[in-house]
């Protein structure tokens, strides 16, 4: 999507592919318009940007520059964009342009967004020149004004700083504005406390406290005379100018109800108090008593909110002496407050007064992360790591080449590699400096440029085995393998568990590997490897890869059995154990393959190649039944409908021949023929009707519901399930049709006399979801445009075209329909069927009656029924066995929607659904809840590669793009969603990322948080029920009024789509005030667990997931009634 042309209007190329916008005479004045294709524009480059193109990102906002005028809004996203794409310059001169062309309140707006583009490209002078030049049009500018007075302060140009405070302080006492002009004059009073003029600084209190006294606060003023008597103190003022500041000083304290601090304060700077007691003209001995009663005013001055006056008196009492305790109250009063500039400077005041070289690292490690966590400055976190390195500690340079790195200034890393080479004064630096320089050198494959610098690392240090290992690694790149023998020789002498062994043995190893060729070295290196760090992956593929090549079949058996007992399921273990068993059978050991074969087939029921191998290995050993047993578990294990039929015939064809078992033999040739049927047979086309108001409710079901007692018996609660089976009827009453679809009844006219046929078109045993299917227009659901693309609720909605699913319910099991069953048979049929649904609904849980469901399915022919059934009857017997793989198949928009709880689907669900994100970002999670800022990558554990995958998977089942992924604070879940400010991401919990669970119940807990995206399971899963609470109380004030709105109702508005609102207000007058929360969270909890279920792909892995949650039995109930529904039936029978 792109706007092109000139400023008025823009032209589109006949039989261009791309979607474009016209923009016929646009009028700046029409700010809706502009500030909507600002916002289009922004869409498309952020798609751009995670797509990995941010050069095509800012081009797209460059034709909006040219297409649209210059706004706020686009100056803003001009600059971030710049920042992420590398093209600063280019949007300094669009941002100049426009300034030019803009008026008013706009040309103030992008003057200060081209101030702060030159604030972080560090161009300073031109950056105070554009601030200064905003005050000069509007002094009344507090923000320009703010901005320009930390720069000022960064600089250190204190008169400077100190005429634009007295400037600001002027503008709000022309405004009356007392608390603003004494603010300012406080500023003023610690500039010159920071340039010890205490003359002045005493001066300048004075005055704020004047200010403070004229608009009538007492607490305040008292604080600000404390430190002015203490400037006064400072500058040794003349007795009597003391004398008159006790005398005003106890008059504050009075006015302040503080009289007895006010006289210990006195008392701890040695002053007497007004009473004819001699007056001390300086302070004195109890310096420490000082401090406490300064700390003791600022602990009262934060408590009371006043944050200025807090941190003046804090910093007094760290004047006062070096008090550990005092220094870290005032760093917390600062984290508390968010203020990162004055914590910054703080920092660099404790570098100054650092007696010691570890104090003044550590205050400038702090430094360094405050100002590249915080506050983005890369270039002076950078600046404070070279500082580190400069002071002797060579560690800080990876951390400071890390940050250049990321800026892609390689002249600046090669400054710094030099600069540490050069200001290092002992050998140990020397050494770390060259080695650090030299292995920059390798990765950039500038192997004679690294071999220089490694052969001065080790004349510096030759006892340093890692730059031995550089050495000998760049020098083989060049063709010289001698250095390679001085490092295997200094590393067979160091001890194991010397630090940094494990990684030197690998290079090491694959040094052995290529160029030297010797297998036995490299062997001996990854032994150790494996004896330092037990069970490594990258050893055991080593080790198993060498005995490969070298034909030792003992050690090949070993390292794959060490394999599988390390991951004990997935794609790679299958392979591991099928060349297990064929290196046990060339060694002879025969009986050991049978036992592997065996353990395979347990340990994954899927894996097709292990049972036709075991089938072969028991027809060898003329074990027939359990052959036969095996050729039946092969052939449900094979996903090919084709390949699956060919096994059912050989396994007819066995077990008539070997067994004699012909009614066995034909039950299997009707499965294959079946099969082959199927996939012979052309595709119906599906009959589409209209679909019915949304809405609506079927004129029978209007009927089944008035004729109860309860009117509200079918509203869906926490308990209610999916899994709904009809009342038992006796066998010689009428069955009425069942309460699903009714699509098994469409053809009920067309039934003959045929019994079987009249059997067929009874109600499902199960029974399809009574819930009505929503369907949304559109693709997968990007996180950040989830306002705009969500998961419709039912409802009234925006008018257009959509499309609906015909309720098609699969039925029950298809029995053979020649010979026909007489009417006896079939009324046993019926009986057995209430009977077995009967024992179901009495107890969900119980194992027994879906074995007898499965017996039931089998009895007519159905496999999958009955496949299913004894899934979910294993499954809640318990099998730690299973381990099914990912499906193979990709939901719908409509499949996403039948996942969703009826709870869900009411005006409440429709009212979270269109107001979740927005409700989420007025209150996003913070702290530990927000996770680490540890992004996760590929290499943060031994789990993560299997979280990705597993991740991936959901991804590609639910159709759903994943946000951002960060590792979490705490073990927890394997996955979890949350909202923070920066947006939605998932935390991946620690020890997922540091062991390696179970893929089918990792995939259950992907699933869950990937589901949990869609707003309303969002806003349930993710907020307190107060928060919830409170959210919809300001979300009802922000679509009746939209005036006057606090911050928390401008982020809830900010968050709305303008096409939403009249439905959300419609919505509130429906639902009234209170919601059904307890319904709600419980839909939200099971939604989340339907998409675990169906991702997992399995129910015994689900079922287990939940009890390694604590999960409630209520929980389990209706996963296992969803997991025996026909909505699930339906989805688990889909193929790609």
């Amino acid at each position: 999507m792109a706007v092109e042309g000139k400023r008025g209007a823009a032209r589109t190329a006949p039989g261009d592919q791309q979607e474009t916008v016209t923009v016929d005479a646009l009028d700046a004045g029409k700010g809706d318009g502009v500030a909507g294709l600002v916002e289009m524009h922004r869409r498309v480059a952020a798609r751009l940007l995670q797509e990995g193109a941010p050069s095509r990102a800012f081009g797209e906002l460059v034709r909006a520059s040219r297409a649209i005028p210059m706004t706020r809004r686009l100056a803003a996203h001009l600059v971030a964009f710049s920042l992420k794409a590398g093209t600063e310059p280019a949007a300094i001169t669009l941002l100049q342009t426009g300034i030019d062309d803009a008026e008013g309140a706009e040309r103030a707006h992008i003057r200060r967004q081209l101030a702060r583009l030159l604030r972080k490209l560090r161009q300073l002078e031109r950056a105070r020149e554009i601030l200064t030049a905003v005050l000069a049009e509007n002094p009344q500018d507090r923000r320009a004004r703010r901005v320009l007075n930390a720069l000022l302060e960064d600089e250190a140009r204190w008169d400077e700083l100190d005429a634009s405070l007295e400037k600001e302080a002027k503008d709000a006492l022309k405004r009356a504005q007392l608390r603003r002009a004494a603010r300012a004059t406080l500023q003023r009073a610690r500039v010159y406390e920071r340039l010890e003029n205490h003359p002045r600084a005493a001066l300048r209190y004075a005055q704020a406290a004047q200010y403070l006294e004229s608009a009538k606060d007492a607490a305040g003023a008292f604080d600000l005379r404390l430190l002015w008597l203490r400037s006064l103190c400072k500058a040794e003022a003349p007795k009597r100018a003391l004398k008159d500041a006790v005398e005003v000083f106890l008059k504050a304290g009075a006015a302040a109800d503080q009289t007895d601090r006010a006289r210990a304060m006195l008392e701890a700077l040695g002053l007497a108090p007004a009473g004819g007691q001699k007056v001390a003209g300086a302070p004195v001995k109890g310096r420490s008593q000082t401090q406490r009663e300064l700390l003791l005013a600022g602990e009262v001055a934060e408590a009371s909110g006043r944050a200025p006056e807090a941190a003046a008196l804090f910093n007094a009492a760290v004047a006062e002496g070096p008090d550990p305790q005092i220094l870290r109250r005032l760093e917390a009063h600062y984290v508390a407050r968010r203020a990162w500039r004055e914590l910054a400077q703080f920092y660099r005041a404790r570098v100054a007064a650092a007696r010691t070289k570890e104090e003044k690292v550590e205050s400038l490690g702090r430094l360094a992360e405050l100002l590249e966590d915080e506050l983005g400055d890369l270039d002076g976190a950078a600046r404070a790591y070279e500082e580190i390195v400069q002071l002797g500690d060579p560690g800080a340079l990876k951390e400071q080449v890390r940050l250049l790195a990321a800026k892609q200034d390689q002249s600046a890393v090669r400054r710094a590699f030099d600069a540490a080479v050069n200001s290092a004064t002992t050998d140990t630096a020397r050494t770390s400096a060259f080695a650090a320089r030299a292995e920059a050198a390798l990765r950039k494959q500038d192997y004679a440029r690294a071999r220089k610098d490694f052969e001065e690392a080790v004349a510096a240090d030759p006892s340093n085995i890692a730059a031995r290992a550089g050495l000998a690694e760049a020098a083989a790149k060049l063709g010289d393998l001698e250095p390679i023998a001085a490092f295997t020789e200094s590393l067979k002498k160091a001890p194991r568990r010397f630090p940094g062994r494990a990684d030197l043995l690998r290079r090491l190893a694959r040094l052995a590997t290529a160029p030297l060729s010797d297998a036995g070295l490299a062997r001996w290196a990854w032994s150790e490897v494996l004896a330092e760090v037990p069970g490594d992956e990258e050893a055991e593929d080593r080790l198993a890869e060498l005995a490969r090549r070298t034909g030792d079949d003992a050690a090949l058996e070993a390292a794959l059995a060490r394999f599988i007992q390390r991951e004990p399921r997935g794609p790679k273990t299958r392979l591991a154990r099928i060349e297990r068993v064929q290196v046990l059978e060339r060694m002879g050991r025969d009986a050991e393959a049978l036992a592997a074969l065996r353990e395979a087939v347990r340990f994954e029921p899927g894996h097709q190649q292990a049972w036709l191998l075991l089938a072969d290995r028991l027809i060898a050993l003329r074990q027939h039944g359990e052959a036969a047993w095996a050729l039946e578990h092969a052939a449900t294990a094979t996903e090919d409908d084709l390949e699956r039929a060919g096994i059912w015939l050989r396994a007819a064809r066995f077990v008539r021949e070997s067994l004699g078992d012909d009614e066995r033999a034909a039950t299997f040739e009707r499965r294959a023929k079946k099969l082959q049927e199927a996939h012979a047979a052309p595709a119906a086309p599906p009959v589409v009707t209209p679909p019915p108001p949304r809405a609506a409710v079927p004129e029978d079901r209007i009927k089944t519901d008035t004729g109860g007692t309860d009117p509200d018996a079918r509203t869906p609660s926490s308990h209610e399930t999916v899994l709904e089976m009809e009342t038992v009827a006796p066998p010689d009453e009428a069955e009425p049709p069942g309460e699903d679809d009714g699509s098994a009844w469409r053809d009920s006219e067309d039934r003959s006399g045929a019994a079987l046929a009249s059997y067929r078109d009874e109600s499902p045993i199960l029974v399809a979801d009574e819930d009505v299917l929503e369907v949304t227009t559109g693709d997968l659901i990007q996180p950040q445009q989830v306002v705009e693309e969500w998961e419709a609720p039912p409802g009234q909605m925006d008018e257009g075209p959509s499309t609906v699913e015909l309720p098609v319910p699969l039925g029950e099991g298809e029995v053979q329909n020649t010979p026909s069953l007489p009417h006896p048979a079939l009324q046993r049929l019926r009986v057995d069927r209430a009977r077995l649904l009967a024992q179901v609904r009495e107890d969900p849980l119980d194992a027994g009656g879906y074995y007898a469901l499965a017996e039931y399915f089998d009895h007519v022919g159905d496999a999958d029924r009955k496949a299913l059934m004894s899934e979910i009857a294993h499954a809640l017997e318990g099998d730690p066995d299973a381990a099914p793989r990912a499906p193979r198949l990709i939901l719908s928009a409509t499949d996403r929607a039948g996942l969703r709880h009826p709870a869900l689907r009411g005006e409440a669900g429709e009212l979270l659904a269109l107001s979740g994100v927005a409700l989420c970002r007025a209150h996003p999670a913070r702290g530990r809840a927000a996770g680490s800022r540890e992004e996760f990558r590929l290499d943060a554990g031994r789990g993560a590669q299997a979280a990705a995958d597993a991740l991936l998977a959901a991804v590609r089942i639910l159709g759903l793009r994943a946000p951002d992924l960060y590792i979490s604070e705490d073990n927890g879940p394997p996955f979890a969603l949350t909202h923070t400010a920066q947006g939605t991401r998932i935390l991946i919990g620690r020890l997922a990322v540091k062991r390696l669970l179970p893929e089918a119940e990792l995939r259950f807990f992907a699933g869950r948080a990937l589901f949990t995206q869609n707003p309303d399971l969002l806003a349930l899963r993710t907020l307190k029920k107060e928060e919830l609470a409170r959210g919809l109380a300001v979300l009802r004030q922000v679509v009746r009024s939209g005036r006057n709105l606090s911050g928390e109702a401008r982020a809830i508005r900010e968050g709305l789509s303008p096409r939403a609102i009249p439905r959300i207000r419609e919505l509130f007058e429906r639902v009234g005030q209170e919601l059904p929360w307890a319904a709600l969270a419980d839909g939200a909890r099971h939604s989340a667990n339907r998409a675990g279920l169906v991702v997992c792909g399995g129910v015994a892995p689900a079922l287990q997931a939940l009890r390694a949650k604590k999960a409630l039995r209520s929980e389990v109930v209706e996963l296992i009634r969803f997991a025996a529904s026909e909505r699930y039936l339906r989805i688990r029978n889909k193929r790609l």
